[in-house]
């Protein structure tokens, strides 16, 4: 008499427990065990939805492919848990994601038993990918989503709503795939071949090795309980597919069959051959101890007292031991009775896993996954910075834990220590655990890196607090915004807390002012203190872009502090402004300072409210002309040809005072430019000083024309008008 089909499936778990796992079957046993998904593409279907649905197929060689049920709701991820099928549809048009349905199917049927209707203009990083699980052990799913800048996050799914809940934004790999066998362990298959274990309480990746295969696009793998072989469906970017069987302990991946159709499966789950009743029933208290970092050690566990039904059992039962995908190995032990054995392992993690057998069959398997040897050390506690006239002290707490719950070797113990931004390598081999030193004179956004080692294991890493620090900016600085430390080292704030502000946008490398739909804008964003001397004006140039369809307000000042009230001058109002066909446009300003020291400029949104955005990028600041130069001219107009042709008239008077304010003692020359051309369209030679000037411009262009009128001396060019 059989019991039932086992099923197992792709999820996700960490810690180290004892969960029911069947043991290696033999190939007859193996050639019941069935595959089933949803196959998303095939050969043939081209941009046809109508084949989509459920397909089941044998895992050997040379595997067919049957339908089970067609269901052509959009989708191309998934998985199983507990007789149920999860999966979202995104309801998109244009290239607008306009909502995310979930959906629940009954497996027994295949009908879908519950939808939930997702909110409006979800967005992308809400849609979990094919790289979703389910764990058995907690009843919760897990999904990796892709957030619009194309960042990996790790979530929970509400299995009522999917729902996603992140756990880590910023993976460190793309992964297409989940899987995990009932031990908890959890993996995932990179878009870079990888083969990884996954910790599903961080959402942390350690590599284990290549897969030798290069995958793109949605696919899925999942282990079987009764064989504990993981089955990969992978896809590939020619559009073919194959059923590969991977080892979990070096990742290669091994081709079990050609999928005949290519087909392209998500949601993989597996349904095992079922078991005998008279069967041996599971072992308990499944212990490996391998004391103090020693990789010989002892497994053991308490031999079944029942059958699979509940029945008494007696006599001797075959033990049967497997070590990770190795051969597994058969002992003799009594019913009732404890089994106990002695191996030497590799330095790692490695799945134990072991089942009782007699003349029926075997049972399923206990498993658990142990790291033997050494361990790498988890992260430094209590890790600190802080900052004294230029005097940087890191302090902190020797690891305690390890990655994988392994022995820990604190006589082995020493630290490397970088310093950013730079990247700088300030301690290595180092075994105290506090440090000075004195910073660069760099004004920046200071942290550190501390890594923890246990000879050459290499462990977690742990950042400390930021601190901005060091001296005023030198001129020439640009800021390009490509990171979000960049961007740490503005100030952004509003003058009554109200509202909204600038922030970093990531997917432009910018800084962007968002709308609010009730308030007028009043958000301020200062600039690092920059080091302004009085011998030179300064040249502000920068990026600036809105929405085509809307106006925006902004001013750029400038002040000796990053406050509003700091903010003394304005140099630029673009009052009702929108960039050309909402693209970015340069825009150009002076910046001049009777008194030498630090100042900060700032960039003032006050557009009305339920504007749009205003995107500021490409910030620089260079020395302008000597102040020692003549002053802008005075009284300047320009006027067009009242007949209508392309001529416009242009008269001044000639400076008296030098840019700073002294009397001018000289004039070599006036230039006319059109706008911020650096060659001059008409020079006036050995002007006199204060005299009335005029010039036609017989070539104007048909539109608006921008002059600039600067006057030269033996200091060179002077302040423009």
């Amino acid at each position: 008499m059989k019991l039932k089909h086992y099923l197992t499936f792709a999820l996700l778990a960490t810690m180290p427990t004892a969960m029911p796992m069947a043991a290696q079957e033999s190939d007859s046993e193996q050639e019941g065990t069935m595959l089933h998904g949803r196959v998303v593409h095939a050969d043939g279907w081209g941009y046809n939805f109508s084949q989509y649905g459920f397909y089941s197929f044998p895992a050997v060689e040379n595997t067919t492919v049957t339908l089970e049920k067609k269901d052509n709701t959009l989708g191309e991820n998934g998985f199983y848990g507990d007789g149920k099928f999860y999966f979202s549809e995104p309801l998109e048009f244009s290239g607008t994601l306009f909502a995310i349905n979930f959906h629940c199917v009954d497996t027994s049927t295949f009908e879908i038993e519950s939808t939930k209707v997702g909110d409006y203009y979800p967005d992308s990083e809400d849609m979990m990918t094919s790289a979703c699980a389910y764990d058995p052990t907690t009843k919760t799913g897990y999904a990796v989503s892709v957030s619009a800048t194309n960042t990996s996050i790790f979530n929970t799914v509400d299995l009522d709503d999917g729902t996603l809940t992140p756990i880590l934004s910023g993976m460190t790999a793309r992964l297409l795939t989940l899987a995990c066998n009932n031990a908890g362990m959890m993996y995932g298959v990179g878009d870079d071949g990888i083969f990884y274990s996954v910790d599903k309480a961080t959402g942390a990746l350690t590599s284990i090795g290549e897969t030798g295969l290069d995958p793109e696009g949605s696919q899925s793998m999942a282990f079987s309980t009764l064989t504990g072989k993981l089955y990969w469906c992978a896809y590939f970017a020619d559009e073919t597919a194959g059923l590969y069987e991977i080892n979990v302990s070096t990742g290669e991946a091994s081709l079990l069959s050609p999928m005949p159709g290519n087909e392209q499966v998500v949601g993989l789950y597996v349904v095992d051959p079922e078991i005998e009743l008279t069967a041996p029933d599971v072992v308990t208290d499944l212990k490996a101890s391998f004391e103090n970092g020693n990789l010989t050690g002892t497994i053991s566990c308490a031999t079944p007292q029942k059958t699979f039904d509940g029945n008494p059992l007696s006599g001797m039962l075959t033990i049967r031991v497997q070590i990770d995908q190795d051969e597994p190995e058969d002992f003799q032990c009594e019913a009732g009775k404890t089994f106990e054995t002695t191996k030497t392992l590799t330095q790692g993690m490695h799945a134990i896993s072991v089942s009782a057998g007699n003349s029926a069959g075997f049972s399923p398997s206990i498993a658990i996954s142990v790291y033997i040897g050494n361990d790498s050390p988890g992260a430094v506690a209590n890790l600190t910075f802080s900052e004294s006239d230029g005097t940087a002290t890191v302090a902190w707490d020797a690891p305690t834990t390890t990655l994988h719950n392994g022995y820990l070797d604190t006589e082995g113990l020493h630290y490397t220590v970088v310093r950013h931004p730079g990247n700088v390598t300030v301690k290595t081999n180092y075994t105290e655990t506090s440090f000075t030193e004195t910073l660069p004179e760099e004004y920046a956004n200071y942290y550190y890196e501390v890594t923890a080692f246990v000879d050459d294991l290499e462990g977690a890493t742990a950042a400390t607090n930021k601190i901005i620090c060091g001296d005023a900016v030198s001129i020439p600085w640009t800021e390009t915004f490509d990171t979000a430390d960049s961007f740490d080292l503005f100030t952004s704030t509003t003058e009554t807390n109200e509202g909204n502000i600038w922030e970093w946008f990531e997917s432009e490398q910018s800084a962007r002012y968002y709308y609010s739909s009730y308030l007028q804008a009043d958000a301020w964003l200062f600039t690092p203190p920059l080091k302004l001397g009085t011998e030179h004006a300064y040249k502000l140039t920068f990026k600036v872009k809105t929405a085509d369809s809307f106006t925006e307000n902004m001013k750029v000042t400038f002040g000796k502090t990053n406050t509003p009230e700091g903010q003394t001058a304005t140099i630029l109002d673009l009052h009702g402004y929108t960039s050309p066909d909402g693209e970015f446009e340069t825009q150009t300003a002076i910046v001049k300072v009777e008194e030498a020291g630090n100042y900060y400029i700032a960039f003032y949104a006050y557009s009305e409210a339920d504007s749009y955005y205003i995107t500021i990028d490409d910030i620089e600041v260079t020395e302008d002309v000597s102040t020692e130069g003549p002053a802008k001219v005075s009284n300047l107009t320009a006027q067009a040809d009242p007949s209508g042709e392309l001529k416009a008239d242009i008269a001044f008077d000639a400076p008296t005072t030098k840019y700073n304010g002294d009397p001018l003692t000289s004039l070599s020359e006036i230039k006319i430019f059109r706008g911020w051309d650096t060659e001059a369209i008409h020079v006036f030679e050995n002007p006199s000083m204060g005299s009335h000037m005029e010039w036609t411009d017989e070539n104007a262009a048909h539109g608006k024309n921008v002059y600039r009128i600067a006057g030269f001396n033996e200091a060179g060019e002077g302040e423009s008008a």
